[in-house]
Order: structure tokens, then sequence, then C-alpha cells
């Protein structure tokens, strides 16, 4: 029968290369290792810092002491440790990436494994919106506890977060429900149409969402940068002890323009992807396997190498503690403890 039909369904019009697959696999695997490493640096060094008595009752004191040892906890907790789990999503984005080029290279020769063929369909769909949430939260907590110039955004910051948050998960969901549908089509022929479509809205969430956070990003940046003088703690701190702060090559600055850059990775992959599904199979780009590889798999690559090269979790550690130096209290004046503590409720 035709391919409409779907008797022979093709889970792949090529060969899948093996030096392509292990090329992949070997750079997200280091990646991998590099930000794990950093991270549980930063983890340790974090737990070594933590105040006195963290994670336990304040003893009945005065108000005014109780009062401090509140904001030294909620600093350390909502700029210290939130640090880690703001990470995981990317650390589980890469090990999708790497075990997903596994699949890959283990297909070559191997083109009717239905198993390998949806270990590398799904880990390949949901890894993209995996990093897409770092990047959310990373933006978030840089906003609050570095820049502290909110009002620069379009919306308060933690908004931000939740809503780009909100829409990631379910693209992720949809793109993996519909994933799992395409990976059934030799036993169920009308699942086939079903997932794609269920993909391409994944897809189409993802960019709706992400182009909302790219202009929030591009728009924050203008503004910022036109008011370095406004305040004093714009031009003391980020027009002065941060400006070059730790290198020039890894300032707040270069953070933002990263975060940027990687928004625009994600958004060629989900463009590429718009494109791939719409096309009918055996088409152009499901019969060309350096497709896949250059826009997808490159961007995910340079994505997490633009990521990892500005060490977010280190950044984080060492810029926190200038921000709040020097201060009768170790809120900022437009950040009260109650705030604080709401901040990411």
């Amino acid at each position: 029968m035709a391919e409409n039909g779907f008797e022979n369904f093709k889970f792949y019009y090529y060969n899948p290369s093996i030096p392509g697959g292990i090329i992949f696999t070997v750079l997200f695997g280091l990646l991998f290792f590099l930000q794990f490493g950093s991270t549980l640096y930063s983890f340790i060094t974090i737990f070594k810092k933590r105040p006195l008595g963290y994670g336990r009752k304040l003893e009945e004191r005065s108000n005014s002491t109780n009062q401090i040892e509140r904001q030294a906890k909620s600093k350390f907790k909502y700029g210290g440790t939130s640090i880690i789990y703001i990470l995981l999503p990317f650390f589980i984005g890469l090990a999708c990436e790497f075990v997903a080029h596994i699949a890959r290279a283990a297909s070559h020769n191997n083109i009717e494994s239905r198993n390998l063929y949806i270990i590398q369909t799904l880990l390949m769909l949901i890894a993209p919106p995996l990093f897409s949430a770092t990047l959310y939260m990373t933006f978030g907590r840089l906003v609050t506890y570095v820049l502290k110039n909110e009002k620069y955004l379009l919306l308060y910051p933690k908004y931000i977060t939740k809503i780009c948050v909100a829409g990631d998960v379910f693209s992720l969901l949809l793109q993996a429900g519909g994933g799992g549908m395409l990976a059934t089509v030799e036993t169920v022929p009308s699942n086939y149409q079903l997932g794609q479509n269920i993909i391409l809205g994944g897809l189409g969430v993802q960019i709706l969402f992400f182009g909302f956070f790219v202009v929030v990003e591009v728009t924050y940046f203008i503004r910022l940068s036109r008011n370095l003088q406004l305040t004093s703690y714009n031009s003391t701190v980020l027009n002065g002890n941060l400006k070059r702060f730790p290198n020039k090559l890894q300032t707040w600055r270069t953070i933002l323009l990263s975060l940027f850059i990687c928004s625009i990775f994600v958004l060629i992959r989900s463009v590429f992807r718009i494109v791939e599904f719409k096309e009918e199979r055996g088409g152009y780009i499901s019969s060309n396997e350096w497709c896949i590889y250059i826009f997808d798999s490159l961007m995910m690559l340079l994505n997490g190498i633009l990521f990892v090269s500005q060490d977010i979790s280190s950044y984080f550690l060492k810029a926190i503690p200038i921000t709040w130096q020097d201060q009768d209290s170790l809120v900022t004046e437009d950040t009260s403890v109650k705030e604080l503590d709401e901040l990411n409720q």
C-alpha cells in the first residue's frame, strides 16, 4: 500500500551516521560533566557559607535580630540554593541529548528498530523545553538578585518565570505525547497524523512563549543600558563593581547576551522542527540527515556550550555578595523581606 496507509512504514529515510552520533554524544556528555563539576563546587561552597541556624527555627530573640536572620536566610535560600534547582532542567536536557545521540548512532544499519527510534525521537523533542526552563529561571534570578532593576521589565520577574515555565511544560508534554504517538504508527496507523499535529501544536506553543521571553529580554536590556547612571546602585554596582566582574568575558552583560543568543538557538530549532513535521514523509528534510544535525543537534550543542561557558552557578555565588555589601539592610530599598519570602512561591 502507499505510504499514506503506513504499510512498510520507515522510521528513517537514510542510514543514520555513526560518526555524527558519536561526535554529538561525546560533546553533550562533556558539557554535562563540565556543568556538573561547576555546579557541585558551587553547591559545596554555598553549603559551607550557609547562615548559622539555617534549616532550624529561629530562637526567640529581639525582633530586629530575628529580622536580620530571616533576611540572611532568605538571601541564602533564594540567592544561593535556588541556583542548584534552576540548573536541574538543563542537566536533564543535556542527559536527554546524550542518550538520544547514542540511540542515533546505534540505529546505523538498524533502521527498523522501533525502540531506538522512540528513544531518539522523544529525547530530542523534550530536551529543548528543558533548556528553555533553565534560561527562564536564570534570567529571573539575575534580574532579582544581581541587577535589581525589575521596573524595566514588562512584568514582575516571578510572573515572567511562572508564565514562561508553564508554557514550557505544556509544550514539553505536547511534544512528548506527539512523539510517543508517532512511534506507534506501525500498529496504529491513524496515530501518525494525530501525533504530528500534536507535536506541531507543542512547537507552536514553545515558539509563542519563547518569542515573548525574547521580547522581555531585549526590552529589559535596552531599558537598563539607558539608565545605568540613574541610581546610585546602578552607577556604583552595575556600572562599577560588577562592570567587568569577575572578568570581561563573564559579566552580567555577557550573561544577558548569552541568554538571548541561547534563546535564538532554541527558536531556530523549533522553527526547523515545524518545517520538518509539516513536510510529507520522505521529503527533503526527512531524507537528509545533515538537516537534523545542523538545525537541531548543533543548535542545542551551541546553546549548551554558550550557557556552560558563562558558569552561571559560580557567577551567582560570586556576584550576589557584592550586591549586598555596604548596605544597612540585607535587602535593597525596593525589595522587602516579605517580597523575598514570596518571590518563588
